[in-house]
């Protein structure tokens, strides 16, 4: 992971003409067909907890890690189906607070979307317990896509600052291919990453990283967010990578 300021010009260099080539993909096994529950029933029978356990202690040791069928696979597909259905999207552009090119869209919808939204947040709580965080989903449609940026951000939580310290991305698009872009590219290892269903991704912040733009009509879904620690703001900004005002896009996303 880069350190001074120096190194990390020279990866934002290079990641500005990044140029996806071979993509780890992960080709999931056919399954039969049938008929899925109606996602809302299913939320309601869903006991709380991981598949599969993320390696936190390898995240904790500066690794990207990438964990497969993270959740119970029916609650996965039932979370892609429920945000298919949802019409609470926002749309996230560049601005002076935040100015990371990026288009793409959030949300965390209502009703019975949102509790069942809130039941997984709690369950991703569980990675880190002792530091708080938030989440909120994410819609890429046909040419979105995040240039690099580092993940780097503040917000104030019970009236005392913290910062990003490890940020969370559970994909969530059923059969996607590399071939339709929303390649999730790691600037530090060098690996790009097609976001597989019912996969997450975890990192230490700060981090490069970018997302191509999603090529075609189907959309990519994904819940993302962050855990904070609390941060002692120095008195002098002397740092050249200046602290982003990030606070905008965090008080949105749900917090547990």
């Amino acid at each position: 992971m880069a350190g001074s300021d120096d190194e990390w010009e020279a990866l934002f260099a290079k990641a500005k003409g990044v140029v996806v080539t071979k993509t780890e993909q992960i080709i999931p096994p056919k399954e039969p067909y049938k008929k899925a529950e109606p996602w809302q029933d299913v939320a309601k029978d869903w006991s709380t907890g991981f598949d599969n356990q993320p390696d936190m202690k390898s995240v904790r040791d500066g690794e990207l890690v990438r964990t497969l069928d993270v959740l119970d696979r029916s609650i996965a597909s039932a979370l892609y189906r429920g945000l298919q259905d949802s019409n609470s999207w926002s749309v996230a552009k560049s601005n002076r607070d935040n100015p990371t090119q990026h288009v793409y869209r959030v949300g965390f919808g209502t009703g019975e979307l949102e509790a069942f939204l809130e039941s997984v947040v709690k369950v991703f709580q569980t990675l880190v317990p002792d530091l708080p965080c938030r989440f909120q989903a994410s819609k890429y449609s046909e040419g979105d896509y995040i240039e690099p940026h580092d993940d780097i951000g503040y917000l104030e939580i019970d009236g005392k600052p913290h910062r990003r310290k490890f940020a969370a991305v559970l994909y969530l698009t059923e059969k996607w291919s590399e071939d339709r872009g929303g390649i999730f590219v790691d600037h530090v290892d060098g690996k790009e990453l097609c976001p597989v269903f019912n996969s997450m991704v975890l990192f230490q912040v700060p981090r490069l990283h970018q997302v191509t733009p999603v090529v075609g009509a189907r959309k990519r879904y994904s819940i993302f967010g962050w855990f904070y620690e609390p941060y002692d703001e120095p008195k002098t900004k002397s740092n050249k990578r200046k602290k982003k005002k990030t606070e905008g896009i965090d008080k949105k996303a749900k917090q547990k």
